[in-house]
């Protein structure tokens, strides 16, 4: 393999990072396919007239250490992995970056993971935060399509400054700092999920500063000073804490933890914000802050469902709250545990529910099988509301009825009772050593009544990893050669299949 080459399958390029590097140019609509193993740090740089595809060849799983979009216009990414602990450490922070005016690129079913483990550094602070990368930065440009990223073990999350944008069905699992930074305008997030706060945003002594320690301060989705029009969030959904196994830091807020309860959720600081649209988000947090926008003009707050972790419903927490300068805001049809905001701050505001009884509301209030779909006794919140503010599809994307619609999040309709259907278990893996990096892990997918969710790895019987992107991973380690591996795949309620047949290595 050669930058030489004419780049065919009989003689094919070397790095991804070498062929950008050597400057080769591609024709409209042309496949760039990439093999498993190593591809350095690429910079995906030029202007095409129509789409040129970067892929996996089919049965690879290439990696990167990082990718970096700059100057770049209708490029596609797709279908490998980003992992930095792949190679050793060069200083960069962040694992996927739009710089310099790239536009309208898509990025999908790609993993970025800041390291494998998940829990490994739970008794070491020092080394999870020298780990830990930003995940996504679109810094410049837009119309970009970001959709199926999985990112998993990262510090802040997804920080989008250019405009126009949208982030689809995107997963962030184990996050340190801000989960997203919305700091453009019209930019749409929908129906992605984020789960599992790490660490506090209480004293962390590795912090100390005289003459008072720094505190780690982070929010679920923060945006703050600035005016900001147009942004859009939609079926998402919100979890502070996904699995109550991990050590939690509960609700003391002098206490430290390993995960927190405690994170605001959607929090608009400061503003202006102008024409944001909250539609049929789902929220589970502690903190008082649910839904918070300071200075918010002409906004829509409309079908979401807030409720917390532990806390219980005459707490208050999480609210909708709407303060500061503040005109002509609609909040209607939610249901959260407070609602809070003067007359002046809003136009319309009506056929919301305030704490209701968890028992007789949700089909299951707690993680990690939590589901805060209705419940047939759900009577207050069941064809109660505003049809004329509802939007006409739920948080499942199940079309709402023409009239009569739920209030909250999900139409009773959609899904009329728990799911405790465990998925069916994958097929073995096949796995093939990688040279110097690993083991490259593909298996037959699982199928599920609700869609299947993601995939455990285990190695010689220890959980080495996990992947929501596909049924794909690459397992970074020198054990590749004797390990055994096994998989198995879970839900979204968190039901898990038994394991699928051990595999080693192909000889």
């Amino acid at each position: 393999m050669s930058p030489e080459n004419d780049g065919s399958v009989d003689r094919p390029w070397s790095t991804l990072e070498q062929v950008f590097a050597a400057g080769k140019t591609f024709p409209p609509g042309a496949w760039i396919l990439l093999r498993r193993g190593y591809h350095g740090g690429p910079i995906i740089h030029g202007n095409n007239t129509a789409m040129v595809t970067i892929a996996a060849e089919a049965g690879h799983a290439p990696i990167m250490k990082w990718v970096k979009f700059s100057g770049a216009t209708k490029w596609t990414l797709q279908d490998v992995f980003i992992r930095p602990d792949s190679a050793p450490d060069d200083g960069e922070r962040t694992m996927l970056q739009f710089l310099s005016s790239s536009s309208d690129n898509v990025v999908r079913n790609v993993g970025a993971y800041s390291t494998q483990d998940p829990y490994g550094y739970r008794a070491d602070e020092k080394a999870w935060l020298a780990h830990q990368r930003q995940g996504l930065v679109v810094k410049s440009g837009g119309r970009n399509l970001i959709e199926k990223l999985y990112l998993l073990n990262v510090g802040n999350g997804m920080l989008v400054e250019s405009t126009d944008n949208v982030i689809r069905r995107t997963t962030m699992e184990n996050f340190t700092r801000d989960g997203w930074v919305p700091l453009g305008d019209a930019n749409t997030w929908e129906w992605n999920v984020m789960m599992n706060a790490i660490m506090t945003d209480h004293t962390i002594s590795i912090f100390d500063k005289p003459p008072k320690p720094e505190r780690l301060h982070r929010d679920m989705v923060q945006t703050w000073n600035g005016a900001r029009k147009g942004m859009v969030f939609r079926g998402n959904v919100l979890i502070a804490v996904a699995d109550p196994t991990l050590p939690v830091a509960g609700n003391d807020p002098t206490a430290t933890g390993y995960i927190d309860k405690r994170i605001p959720a959607f929090a608009g600081w400061n503003g202006p914000f102008t024409g944001y649209r909250f539609e049929n988000n789902v929220v589970f947090t502690d903190h008082q802050a649910g839904i918070w926008l300071a200075n918010a003009k002409d906004c829509v707050i409309v079908n979401n469902t807030l409720t917390t972790i532990d806390l219980p419903a005459s707490k208050g927490y999480p609210a909708i709250k709407i303060i500061g300068t503040s005109t002509g805001n609609r909040v209607y049809n939610n249901i959260a545990n407070a609602f809070d905001m003067s007359e002046s701050t809003v136009a319309v505001l009506g056929h919301n529910i305030t704490a209701p009884p968890y028992a007789t509301t949700f089909l299951a209030q707690k993680q990690p099988m939590a589901d805060v779909r209705l419940r047939a006794t759900a009577t207050s919140a069941i064809g109660a509301a505003d049809d004329a503010f509802a939007p006409d599809l739920d948080a499942d994307g199940l079309p709402r009825p023409k009239s009569g619609r739920d209030i909250g999040a999900y139409e009773l309709a959609a899904a009329p009772s728990a799911d405790t259907t465990a998925p069916t278990p994958p097929g073995a893996p096949r796995v093939i050593v990688v040279s110097g990096l690993g083991a490259d892990l593909a298996w037959s997918e699982s199928s599920d009544d609700r869609g299947v969710a993601g995939y455990d790895i285990f190695r010689d019987g220890a959980k080495v990893g996990r992947t929501r992107n596909g049924a794909r991973f690459f397992d970074l380690t020198d054990k590749a050669a004797t390990a055994k591996y096994e998989v198995v795949a879970f839900d979204g309620a968190g039901n898990a299949s038994k394991h699928s047949a051990v595999a080693t290595a192909k000889p």
